[in-house]
């Protein structure tokens, strides 16, 4: 029965294809066509009826808007990344983009089959197109519909029946009539341009299908019925027989690859045992050639063997003394040593004293040094002339006799000091007496005043005289010693001086001597450490080689002993050698043979093994496809053939009726927009674009200009 629908709905397509691109052909027309402006979600806001009638008169065009609803309903949804999205934000997004365009059929009319009221729907076809720039967008695919492709652009053209499920009452499992339309596809900014929706009902009408037409259709389907049967049967017979196939050729593949693998082990040890041959007869036969040559040395090594025999005795001999006189070297290097050592202690206990002297001597000299520094500037001829010129000049002051150069000699500085203060004091008072009874004092007061002022001046001249001259004179004498001894004390550093740079000279050159004499006995205690190590390993060594002489003198006499048994036995090692070679080269003769037939049998042994693969191959894919092949005819024949006999024998006629109906209801729908009788009667709608922020259709701009 689903061979019956897919004839219907096939020329169903055929005719709608026909019918889009080419129009129908009459003597006249007579057709009605319905324009309508659907927003982005599907909605008309617009439809505009165009009517041409052509007769013998003429043409005749109207266009007329109308506010009709249309029969098809047109429900647009956009998803993007499987989520449902609103239209006007969709445009621009990136990610996988889903337009699903769903139909739906609102002519519903009520027909009497087999003598009961059906509800079904005036059979609307509807193709949608929507071109897809293939350079913005990727993996476009489209549910429903076919893609044509021309290269920068993709058409997607999609087919929907809505109402026609219901309409013929068939159950979806049957067989999905659909009335929606997906198309998907891959961009970084979506766009979509106007997308076209065609719909006309006068399809079916003209299919002319009559139950006659499906007579010979019945009778075939019940004698398909009876060799689908059969045949399932002996699809599973041959199932069978593939399996029992299929485990002997494992079994064979299993045996031949046991045998590739022993011919393998057998191919490889018949390639070593050649090699292994070739290379014996290549030795055999080089050593029978040099056997002579060998012999003819044998005899050599005996006789030279024999005579150092002989001559070693002698060296052996002087061995010994060596040893025992390496041992009293031993001795005198160990006396050696020890005397070194000590000499070498008193050496560096020296050489420590000197530095000590050295240094204290350089700080005893730096002390002098700095005391003359200290004196030298006073010491100079300048110094003295000017010491000399002081003294003159304080003789002087001392031999001056005045008028008051006597006046209480005997007073001392600190009483003349006392006294002094006391009378500044008075005449002080004298003058401030005087100053201040200037105006009220007579002259003789005044004369009397200014007379005893003198007096006082007298005094104060004096003393001031007295404690000058006591200066004076102590300051001369003192100036006078201290030359003299200052002299006397830097003549004396002056020659400490010399005498202790000249003993730092003498400390510094034995400190150096003594460090010259500590390296050299440190070098020589280096030289008897040494010395004495040396007679140790000179003692050692001699022992052993005494030792290895004795062990020499015993392998002379085993070598020479074994000497004469090999030139002994050299002759026969000659005879058995030319044997040998003979034997390998036969030997050699015969695994080259070997070798050959081996590599042989293991070529044909690949070729079974290999032919046994594809056997193996081709049975496991007899039996996956006989397999298949039965399960294929058993679904075909449930899920197929049954349920075409079950409809044909008991859906069959119900649905030739409903097609009938369908066909009349095609033809019965004439006209949209009028009462007028059309030939021709199409709807064709057109969306308004996906574009960001631009409006580049005119639907787009009509669009607008309503709202």
């Amino acid at each position: 029965m689903k061979n019956i629908i897919n004839k219907v709905i096939a020329g169903i397509t055929v005719t709608s294809m026909l019918t889009w691109y080419a129009g129908p052909v009459f003597a006249y027309l007579n057709e009605e066509t319905v324009y309508s402006n659907l927003d982005t979600t599907g909605k008309s806001y617009q439809s505009t009826v165009t009517t041409v009638v052509e007769d013998k008169n003429g043409t005749k065009t109207t266009q007329d808007t109308t506010k009709e609803e249309l029969p098809i309903e047109t429900k647009i949804t956009y998803y993007l990344d499987g989520k449902e999205i609103d239209a006007d934000k969709i445009a621009g997004q990136k990610g996988r983009v889903t337009i699903k365009l769903e139909f739906e059929n609102n002519e519903k009319n009520i027909v009497k089959i087999n003598g009961k009221d059906q509800e079904m729907y005036t059979p609307f076809v509807v193709v949608s197109g929507l071109m897809i720039d293939n350079k913005k967008n990727t993996d476009i695919e489209i549910k429903n519909g076919k893609l044509l492709t021309n290269g920068n652009s993709c058409i997607a053209v999609g087919m929907a029946f809505p109402g026609m499920q219901e309409s013929l009452g068939i159950d979806e499992n049957t067989i999905k009539l659909p009335n929606s339309i997906e198309i998907s596809m891959n961009t970084d900014s979506f766009e979509s341009g106007n997308i076209m929706v065609y719909s006309s009902p006068k399809l079916l009408g003209e299919l002319d299908i009559s139950m006659s037409d499906f007579d010979e259709i019945f009778d075939q389907i019940n004698a398909l019925e009876t060799a689908s049967k059969a045949l399932e049967n002996g699809a599973f017979t041959l199932a069978d027989g593939m399996k029992t196939l299929d485990v002997g050729a494992v079994k064979l593949d299993s045996g031949i690859a046991s045998l590739d693998s022993g011919i393998d082990t057998l191919k490889a040890g018949s390639i070593d045992l050649n090699a292994g041959a070739v290379n014996l007869k290549n030795g055999a036969s080089e050593f029978a050639k040099n056997s002579q040559a060998f012999n003819s040395g044998v005899s050599q090594i005996s006789s030279g063997v024999s005579d150092l025999n002989t001559q070693y005795s002698a060296l052996n001999d002087g061995i010994n003394t060596l040893n025992s006189k390496s041992s009293q070297l031993q001795v005198g290097a160990s006396e050696l040593k020890n005397g070194v050592s000590s000499l070498n202690t008193g050496v560096n206990s020296l050489k420590d004293g000197a530095t000590a002297l050295n240094a204290g001597v350089g700080e005893v000299l730096t002390g002098i040094n700095t005391v003359v520094d200290g004196l030298a500037p006073k010491m100079t001829d300048e110094a003295k002339t000017a010491n000399q010129a002081s003294l003159t000049a304080m003789g002087s002051v001392l031999a001056l006799d005045g008028n008051y150069a006597n006046f209480n000699s005997t007073m001392d500085l600190a009483t003349a000091q006392a006294t002094l203060a006391v009378l500044q004091n008075q005449l002080n008072e004298l003058e401030v007496a005087y100053s201040n009874g200037l105006s009220s004092l007579t002259d003789e007061q005044k004369i009397q005043n200014l007379e005893s002022q003198a007096t006082i001046n007298k005094q104060i001249l004096t003393i001031v005289s007295t404690i000058n001259y006591s200066t004076v004179s102590q300051a001369k004498n003192t100036l006078s010693e201290t030359a003299s001894s200052t002299d006397t004390l830097y003549n004396g550093l002056l020659q400490v001086q010399a005498g202790m740079q000249s003993v730092s000279a003498g400390a510094n050159s034995l400190s150096l001597g003594l460090s010259d004499l500590s390296n050299g006995t440190n070098n020589l205690l280096l030289g008897a450490n040494q010395l004495s190590d040396g007679t140790v390993a000179l003692t050692s060594g001699t022992a052993n080689l005494a030792d290895g002489s004795a062990k020499v003198v015993n392998g002379l006499a085993t070598l020479n002993a074994g000497a004469t048994s090999l030139a002994d036995n050299s002759n026969k090692l000659t005879a058995a050698s030319t044997t040998i070679s003979n034997g390998a080269a036969s030997l050699q003769s015969g695994t080259a043979s070997l070798q050959a037939g081996v590599i042989a049998l293991s070529d044909g042994a690949k070729e079974l093994k290999n032919g046994s693969l594809s056997l193996t191959e081709g049975t496991l894919a007899l039996v996956t496809g006989s397999q298949e092949l039965s399960n294929g005819i058993k679904q075909f024949n449930e899920e197929g053939i049954s349920k075409i006999v079950d409809l044909a024998n008991n859906d069959g006629k119900d649905l030739i009726k409903r097609v009938e109906k369908l066909e009349q209801l095609s033809k019965d729908y004439v006209s949209f927009a009028s009462e007028e009788k059309r030939d021709d009667l199409k709807f064709i709608a057109i969306t308004d674009s996906v574009k960001v922020n631009t409006i580049t259709s005119k639907s787009d701009k009509n669009s607008k200009d309503k709202k």
